[in-house]
């Protein structure tokens, strides 16, 4: 069997049920949902005083323990390690201050900006950072919002 037919089975068998309406949805309606269930013990009020950045990162801060402390505690402390070992490594791939490169067309694209410089694939590699705790976030909302639904209905 070919290589570009094996690859083609392999993108075959696992997008096989995968809609457009099923992708778009995960980022508009599921990702609200999440963002919604573990913020709604955050006041807005307590944050209207700050400047925006300071408000972003407050909310930023208490959206993280909200979601952390719905956790067990020792999923807990290996969430906390795999982003310490994330920050470390973000700051061991940093190389400076420069021109950046920032894809606006991946791998056809690039715009080079003055700011940190990175090392090649950093981009990559936080965007997919960025998307996994994204799934883990949505799949933990999910998981504890069917299990509320279930003690309600006993």
């Amino acid at each position: 069997m070919s290589h570009s037919r094996r690859a083609r089975q392999f993108w075959d068998t696992y997008t096989k049920d995968l809609t457009a309406d099923d992708f778009q949805r995960l980022f508009t309606r599921d990702a609200l949902d999440a963002y919604d269930y573990f913020a709604r013990g955050i006041d807005p009020d307590t944050l209207s005083g700050l400047p925006w950045h300071g408000r972003l990162l407050a909310q930023s801060k208490l959206f993280f323990i909200a979601f952390t402390s719905r956790l067990s505690p020792a999923r807990q402390a290996l969430f906390g390690v795999a982003m310490l070992c994330a920050l470390i490594g973000m700051f061991e791939l940093f190389s400076g201050f420069g021109l950046t490169r920032f894809p606006l067309i991946p791998f056809v694209v690039n715009l080079s900006i003055p700011g940190p410089a990175w090392s090649d694939g950093t981009f990559w590699l936080f965007g997919g950072f960025l998307l996994v705790n994204l799934l883990v976030l949505l799949e933990v909302a999910d998981r504890l919002s069917l299990k509320h639904d279930l003690e309600i209905g006993r």
